[in-house]
């Protein structure tokens, strides 16, 4: 509830056309219904069911071609969604995350939790495709979430996010990386809370074996694939940067996907034949 006023403010502010924002309330018994029925949001209210089940229920009601998941907890760049659209750069990579750090106005305590072991994390396979993003800034094909049944409910608290990377990976998809999809990312303030949280996290472990037992080398611990690489359009940012659509190659010359003043209208205007997708932004607030 504390930090969702603020993350609405800036879903709401983001700077790409078109998109929707989807509250999905799940069973809270705090402001949280009424905090986002002062924001022009679509607001679920369902009963408490855990994380992946709410994440269902947002992308049942998304109407956009991509459904990009936010925490309550976080608040995207003005770009966000227009560097996750950019990062479907082939028709067979159907996810696309980015980077999450706390905000700069954070105590120490925060910063020194973002750095420990266990937090929510990219694991790269190269510079622009991944083998995990978590949950709190990831964007998927609606139509991939369909075919893949969604996120398994049997995660409630974690895990949802490294469960779908790893069933769609299997089934021999790409996951995406934009290192500009950037989203500010509240932590525990301090070591106590956050071991609180790795406590409850771990228990996810064994679901996660259950399925994906050749991902494990020993009991609740993960085997890491070695890092190869990829064409990466933020390489060299001095030559033509290509970011291939769905129906036709687009060229964009001397892009630098680091400068927030190149805004998705700035796009457009420049580069008329980018084919940006129709994007659902979605957050979860939980019980």
């Amino acid at each position: 509830e504390a930090t969702l006023d603020e993350c609405l403010s800036h879903a709401c502010a983001l700077d790409y056309e078109p998109f929707e924002v989807i509250v999905v309330d799940d069973g809270s018994t705090d402001a949280t219904a009424e905090i986002a029925r002062k924001r022009d949001v679509r607001l679920l209210s369902i009963v408490h069911g855990g994380l992946a089940a709410a994440r269902n229920e947002g992308m049942r009601a998304a109407t956009g071609e991509i459904v990009a998941y936010l925490d309550r907890d976080a608040y995207p760049s003005p770009e966000w969604l227009l560097y996750l659209a950019l990062g479907f750069d082939r028709p067979d990579v159907v996810g696309v995350g980015g980077p999450n750090t706390p905000p700069p106005q954070d105590g120490l305590g925060s910063h020194q939790v973002a750095a420990a072991p266990g937090g929510p994390v990219h694991v790269l396979l190269g510079d622009d495709r991944a083998e995990h993003i978590p949950g709190c800034n990831m964007a998927f094909r609606k139509t991939i979430l369909e075919q893949v049944g969604g996120f398994d409910p049997i995660f409630t608290v974690a895990g949802d996010d490294v469960d779908m990377c790893w069933r769609v990976i299997d089934r021999g998809w790409h996951i995406g990386f934009h290192p500009a999809a950037q989203i500010w990312h509240h932590r525990r303030p301090g070591l106590r809370s956050h071991l609180r949280q790795q406590v409850g996290n771990r228990r996810t472990a064994p679901p996660h074996q259950a399925p994906h037992p050749a991902r494990f080398t020993s009991p609740a611990t993960p085997r890491r694939p070695p890092r190869t690489d990829h064409p990466s359009p933020i390489r060299h940012s001095h030559a033509h940067n290509h970011f291939p659509s769905f129906t036709r190659n687009v060229t964009i010359p001397n892009v630098d996907v680091h400068d927030p003043l190149q805004t998705h209208t700035n796009m457009l205007r420049k580069y008329p034949d980018a084919d940006i997708h129709n994007v659902t932004a979605y957050l979860v607030t939980l019980k």
